[in-house]
């Protein structure tokens, strides 16, 4: 019973782990019109780097089985977390310079880096759920349905409130929750965070507060 408890437990933090790599791609369409006057772009060429970053994160994925091979599953989903939440308040520069490269530059990071999340994430379930396979990874997809769900409403929320380069730092502060609640995971999901994790985790920090300090477009 306490197994299955600590299963479940594990289940969840993937859950929620699934939910903020897909909130990535869904930030932008309930605020693309805020985006274009702000960046003074057009809707193909805000649409171009959004392809150029989908393209990025599909393609991306085929590098996440040799990370999660190389360093460990819960290791890897980690350190992905972490780097696609390095470039987070850079979409600060890009919201008050108004500039579509940087815009374009931070979003493709990103991408990559949350591109190798689900070979690894995938890898891990079936390692860790042996008895219930097929559910885990039915719960797991759950989690990342819910982040499609949410997203675009809290992502117009807190754009239109904000200024639109809030939703991304907020998204990535959440990343910074799910890395906090990882260190404290016991067995399976414990590790320690390092150095380098800890600054990528303060650099989300910084630009999460420096956000609600902007203004909104």
């Amino acid at each position: 019973m306490e197994e299955q408890s600590e299963q479940n437990r594990n289940l969840t933090l993937l859950g929620a782990a699934h939910s903020l790599n897909h909130s990535l791609f869904l930030i932008t369409p309930p605020l693309l019109s805020v985006l274009m006057t702000s960046l003074g772009v057009t809707k193909f060429e805000i649409g171009f780097a959004s392809t150029i970053a989908s393209m990025i994160y599909g393609a991306g994925a085929l590098l996440g089985g040799l990370l999660g091979d190389r360093i460990g599953e819960i290791k890897a989903i980690a350190v992905c977390s972490a780097m696609s939440g390095l470039p987070a308040p850079l979409m600060l520069l890009a919201g008050s310079v108004n500039g579509l490269l940087v815009y374009a530059a931070t979003l493709a990071f990103m991408a990559f880096w949350a591109s190798l999340y689900h070979p690894i994430a995938n890898s891990f379930i079936s390692k860790a759920f042996k008895s219930r396979v097929a559910e885990a990874m039915g719960f797991h997809g759950v989690g990342g349905t819910l982040g499609i769900i949410l997203t675009p409403t809290i992502a117009w929320f807190l754009g239109t409130s904000f200024g639109w380069p809030s939703a991304f730092v907020s998204s990535e502060c959440s990343q910074f929750c799910w890395l906090s609640c990882l260190q404290r995971k016991p067995n399976a999901l414990k590790m320690p965070i390092t150095p380098i994790q800890k600054y990528l985790i303060f650099c989300d920090y910084v630009g999460y507060g420096q956000s609600w300090s902007s203004t909104p477009p």
